[in-house]
């Protein structure tokens, strides 16, 4: 399964289930107004306006069976299913994506284990805390957070060293990545750089960031 993660106001399911028209409408949107996508949209209809920034979170097999890709379990798709399957949402459109996740089923021992993750008032004390960070950054401006950040305020804050630079132009050239593309991974490597407490961004953060860029490159073959 996939997930795929960006500002505007809702949880959506098997994106590559929508009609290409839906797909291609959320694409000509304002980056200012973001629509609110539910069964009236799916349906055809004009969905409502909401303003603000909001961030949605999308999620969808890589194949019509699901089993693309499984370790156990074969794919039944035939490799023109599949392609059809995923033409229904554009590359255009996933470069508007900010975070791109591959999330593999849980083996059965990992359900049953009793070992905890990180607890989530720990996580919610780090976002909090970078979230006090942004406010700071862009006190003087409307901006209020790293995903709204102008072309200016990029080369600003998200400002990388000669080596990092040379790193992220050899993924983009690798990956075939956009200019959107570059934009976000900046922005996310500045977020993840902000939750570890970091002044400036790191290889680790520019990695991490760049991992969450190749699942549109990588699914789509």
């Amino acid at each position: 399964m996939s997930t795929l993660v960006t500002f505007a106001p809702s949880f959506l399911a098997t994106s590559f289930c929508w009609r290409p028209s839906s797909s291609l409408r959320f694409r000509r949107w304002s980056p200012k107004v973001f629509n609110s996508l539910g069964n009236a949209e799916l349906a055809g209809f004009r969905p409502r306006r909401v303003i603000g920034p909001h961030r949605d979170k999308k999620a969808t097999n890589e194949c019509p069976c699901g089993y693309l890709g499984d370790p156990k379990r074969e794919c039944r798709c035939a490799p023109s299913q599949i392609q059809r399957y995923r033409n229904r949402v554009s590359g255009p459109l996933l470069d508007r994506i900010d975070i791109h996740v591959e999330a593999p089923a849980l083996s059965l021992t990992e359900l049953r284990t009793e070992k905890t993750a990180e607890p989530s008032t720990d996580i919610r004390t780090r976002v909090e805390t970078a979230r006090t960070v942004q406010r700071e950054r862009f006190r003087d401006s409307r901006t209020g957070a790293n995903a709204r950040m102008t072309q200016a305020q990029i080369k600003r804050h998200c400002h990388l060293d000669s080596s990092l630079g040379d790193l992220l132009q050899q993924a983009m050239e690798q990956l075939s990545l956009s200019a959107r593309a570059y934009d976000r991974i900046l922005k996310v490597a500045r977020t993840i750089a902000d939750l570890a407490a970091a002044e400036k961004i790191a290889a680790p953060h520019l990695l991490e960031a760049i991992q969450y860029r190749s699942l549109d490159r990588n699914v789509f073959y």
